[in-house]
């Protein structure tokens, strides 16, 4: 029985990754913009009418690549996005979602659309992992096995590089010490983890038991114009103050944008100044 609603969940979470949960890997404001809270603005409009919509246009008519090649034939699912998670930069804490929340008058609708934190990252992933180190497990696992079993295929499975540094320790390490390998993917470096319910039903959508959203926009019929009113409420709850804090508008009037520079180029020797890569305008 246990086993049976283990792949009953797992079914149901796979039909929903992808089409209707949406993963906000980067969301925050750059330079100059940082001085004046654009990274609230980015983290609101994420939730608004207009992705949503975009979403829709651009994913409904897609076939879903994996389930397809298991069927044999197209599979097309539906891309009506009812839910967004993101995470914090930081374990410790983050300004930017911290209370953040569309309140419920700005469209009419019974609750607010809140960036709620819902837990802890246990901090695994590969970037304490070096890439020379990376290099010498895929040899092991090469000169083992004649062939690499992460290929950086799509439908493969998670991160790639996760993968093979997996497939290379076990190469090296005696059965049974999974636990051995778990331990060394764990880098401890935790974030905090955010949602988003942008319909008023995302749990039973989510879980199958309804299966059209009521968006907390339903009464908007136009995209443009309920994006616009998210803005609105950025410009008269923070915008305004803001410039009207004299270190902010220094911060601003200061901001030489041939000064930021892209880390990621100095590795290929580029002269940012000379080649006018970054514009005086960002």
């Amino acid at each position: 029985g246990v086993s049976a609603i283990r792949i009953a969940l797992f079914a149901n979470k796979n039909q929903h990754v992808g089409t209707s949960i949406l993963e906000l890997n980067v969301c925050g404001a750059i330079p100059p913009y940082s001085h004046i809270l654009g990274g609230k603005l980015a983290a609101l409009v994420a939730l608004s009418p207009r992705v949503v919509a975009d979403y829709r246009e651009r994913y409904r008519d897609r076939p879903s690549d994996i389930a397809s090649r298991m069927k044999g034939q197209q599979v097309c699912r539906p891309a009506e996005l009812v839910f967004v998670g993101t995470t914090s930069l930081y374990g410790a804490g983050t300004s930017q979602y911290n209370r953040l929340k569309i309140p419920r008058e700005i469209f009419g609708s019974p609750e607010d659309v809140v960036w709620e934190r819902l837990g802890v990252t246990e901090g695994y992933g590969t970037l304490h992992i070096a890439p020379k180190t990376l290099q010498a497990l895929e040899r092991v696992v090469m000169a083992k096995e004649g062939a690499l079993r992460s290929n950086h295929m799509f439908g493969e499975g998670a991160s790639p590089k996760l993968r093979s540094i997996r497939n290379g320790i076990e190469s090296i390490l005696e059965p049974k010490q999974r636990g051995t390998t778990d331990i060394i993917g764990k880098h401890e470096m935790r974030r905090l983890v955010f949602g988003a319910k942008l319909a008023m039903n995302c749990e039973q959508v989510l879980s199958n038991v309804e299966v059209t959203p009521n968006y907390y926009f339903s009464r908007i019929s136009n995209a443009e114009t309920g994006t616009q009113r998210i803005v609105d409420f950025w410009k008269s709850r923070w915008l305004d103050s803001r410039i009207n804090y004299l270190p902010a508008l220094n911060s601003l009037r200061d901001f030489d944008a041939d000064s930021w520079l892209v880390e990621c180029f100095s590795a290929i020797n580029l002269d940012l100044k000379s080649s006018r890569a970054v514009p005086q305008e960002v």
